[in-house]
C-alpha cells in the first residue's frame, strides 16, 4: 500500500515546483511600485487635507470645481486696489460664471427657451462656492482611506495567501463627478471571482456611460429593487477590504482610476498599464531623441541665419560710409517707400561746364539695380522649428477611446493575441478587464523571469495549491 508520504497530490508541487513558485512570487512582489511611481502616475497616496476640500467645492452658479479658480482669485488679490477695481465707466463688467438659471425640460431650458446645447444665458461676475448643509459634507464624500489594518479573521485569513486583480466601472454624477457604479474583484492566482456587484451610488447619477461602463440603467434599477446591489462607495470598499490587508498586492490597468473611484489608498499596487509604459520606454526615449535633435539642428540654422544678417548689415553699414564719403545719395532700401526705393540710387554728380550753377545728373541704374536686388538688403528667410512644426501638422484624427498604444485593449491584443472590449455600444465587462489586467501582469513575469522556461497552463493551479499548504511566507 502506497503511503502519504508517496503520494503525488496535485495540490502538493515538488521541491522543484516550490522554487520556481517561490521565484513567482517574490517577481510579483518586485513588481509593486514606489510612491515616487505612484505620484508621477497620478495615484493618491495620502489622505485629503483641509485645502483640498476647499478647492473640491463646487461653483453655485456653473458648477464646476472651485479648485479651478482658486489661484485666479490669490493672483486677484495681490492685484492694486486701483487695477482690481472695475471702472465707473464699465456698465457691463465681465462674467467669469456663466450658467443657465433655469433647468433641462424636454432638452429645452426653460430659462431662456434655448436648446440644451446652448450657450449660458446668464452669469455672476465672480464664481461663489456652493453651500453645503454639514460642514463635514465634503470630506464624507471625497476623503480617501487607507487600507486598515484589520482583526477580520475573513481578512487576515486570506490576505497574506491573496493576490488580487480590480476593475470598476464609472458613471458621471449630476454634479459632473465620476461615480463608482460596478466593482469586480478576482484571486490572482485561481481566476475565483471574489466581488463582482453593482453599485448604486450615493450622489444621484446623470447617466452609467454604457457605452464605456457595459451597466444599463435597467441593471442599476433591477439591483436596486432586489436589493442586490451595494449601496455606497463605503460598503463597496468595505466588500473589497473583505479580502485586503495593507500588504495584499492588488493588480489592475490604469489603477489610480478604480482606486479613486472607491477612495481608496493602498500602496502595494502593480499596474499593468505602467509596466507597459516602462517597457516602451526605450522607444519613447528614442522619439524624443529624434525630437531633440531636429530642434537642435532648427536651432543651429537659426543662430548661422542671424550670424549671416548681422555679417550683411556690417557690410551694408560700411559700403554706405563709403558712398557718403564719394558724395553719392545713399537711402537704406529697406526702410525706404517704393517711390523713394525707385530714386535713391540716384547718383548726383557735379560737371562743371564754365559757367557757376550749371549741373548735370546722371542716373545709375545698373547700381540701381544691384543694390536694389542685392540679398544683403533683403530680410533672412530663418525656419524655426515651431515653423517647421506648423508648415508640417498634419490635421489631427479623432482616436476612439481606449484606442492608445497603453490602452488595455491594444495591450491585450498585442502582447496576448487576445480581444477584448469587442461589445462596440455595450460597453466594457470589469471581469474581462480584471482578468486582462492579471494576464498582462503574468506575462511580463514570465518573459522577464522565466526567459526560456516552459510555463505550462496548470501553473497558476500548482501555485495555487502551493500557497493553500503554507509553501511561501508572504
Amino acid at each position: 500500500m502506497e503511503s502519504n508520504s508517496q503520494r503525488n497530490d496535485a495540490n502538493h508541487p515538488s521541491p522543484s515546483d516550490n522554487d520556481s513558485h517561490q521565484r513567482y512570487l517574490q517577481a510579483l512582489q518586485g513588481l509593486v511600485h514606489d510612491a515616487d511611481m505612484l505620484l508621477k502616475q497620478g495615484y493618491q497616496v495620502e489622505p485629503l487635507t483641509a485645502s483640498d476640500f476647499k478647492g473640491l467645492k463646487r461653483c453655485s452658479g456653473c458648477n464646476k470645481p472651485m479648485k479651478k479658480f482658486l489661484r485666479q482669485y490669490q493672483y486677484q488679490k495681490n492685484i492694486s486696489s486701483a487695477e482690481s477695481n472695475p471702472s465707473s465707466k464699465d456698465s457691463n463688467p465681465k462674467l467669469q460664471c456663466k450658467f443657465h438659471p433655469g433647468l433641462p425640460v424636454n432638452k429645452i431650458w426653460t430659462c431662456c427657451r434655448q436648446h440644451v446645447s446652448a450657450d449660458p444665458c446668464s452669469g455672476l461676475p465672480h464664481h461663489v462656492a456652493a453651500d453645503y448643509p454639514r460642514d463635514d459634507q465634503i470630506e464624507k464624500i471625497h476623503q480617501f482611506h487607507i487600507t486598515p489594518k484589520s482583526e477580520n479573521r475573513k481578512v487576515w485569513q486570506f490576505s497574506d495567501r491573496y493576490r488580487l486583480a480590480i476593475d470598476c466601472e464609472m458613471g458621471t454624477g449630476k454634479a459632473g463627478d465620476s461615480e463608482l457604479i460596478r466593482v469586480t474583484m478576482i484571486d490572482y492566482f485561481t481566476g475565483v471571482t471574489l466581488v463582482d456587484r453593482l453599485v448604486w451610488p450615493d450622489a444621484e447619477l446623470l447617466h452609467p456611460n454604457t457605452r464605456f461602463s457595459g451597466v444599463t440603467w435597467a441593471q442599476l434599477n433591477r439591483a436596486r429593487d432586489t436589493r442586490t446591489c451595494i449601496f455606497g462607495i463605503e460598503n463597496a470598499r468595505k466588500a473589497v477590504w473583505d479580502f485586503v490587508g495593507p500588504d495584499t498586492i492588488v493588480v489592475g490597468h490604469g489603477l489610480q482610476n478604480d482606486l479613486k473611484s472607491l477612495r481608496w489608498i493602498h500602496h502595494a499596487v502593480v499596474d499593468s498599464f505602467i509596466l507597459g509604459w516602462i517597457e516602451q520606454t526605450p522607444i519613447r526615449e528614442a522619439k524624443e531623441a529624434v525630437v531633440r535633435a531636429e530642434i537642435e539642428k532648427q536651432r543651429q540654422i537659426r543662430a548661422r541665419a542671424l550670424e549671416e544678417k548681422k555679417t550683411a548689415e556690417k557690410a551694408d553699414k560700411e559700403q554706405a560710409e563709403k558712398d557718403k564719403a564719394e558724395g553719392k545719395l545713399v537711402v537704406d532700401a529697406r526702410h525706404a517707400t517704393p517711390f523713394s526705393t525707385a530714386i535713391a540710387q540716384i547718383s548726383w554728380q557735379h560737371f562743371t561746364t564754365g559757367s557757376p550753377g550749371n549741373h548735370r545728373c546722371r542716373f545709375q541704374t545698373k547700381s540701381m539695380l544691384i543694390q536694389q536686388n542685392s540679398p544683403r538688403l533683403q530680410k533672412p528667410a530663418i525656419s524655426t522649428p515651431i515653423d517647421i512644426a506648423q508648415s508640417q501638422k498634419q490635421p489631427a484624427k479623432p482616436k476612439s477611446r481606449g484606442s492608445g498604444d497603453l490602452s488595455l485593449k491594444t495591450l491585450t491584443l498585442v502582447k496576448l493575441g487576445r480581444e477584448i472590449q469587442t461589445a462596440e455600444k455595450k460597453g466594457h465587462d470589469s471581469l474581462e478587464d480584471a482578468i486582462a489586467a492579471r494576464d498582462l501582469v503574468h506575462r511580463w513575469i514570465t518573459t522577464n523571469y522565466y526567459s526560456g522556461e516552459e510555463v505550462d497552463g496548470d501553473f497558476f493551479a500548482r501555485l495555487s495549491g502551493y500557497l493553500k499548504i503554507g509553501g511561501f511566507e508572504s
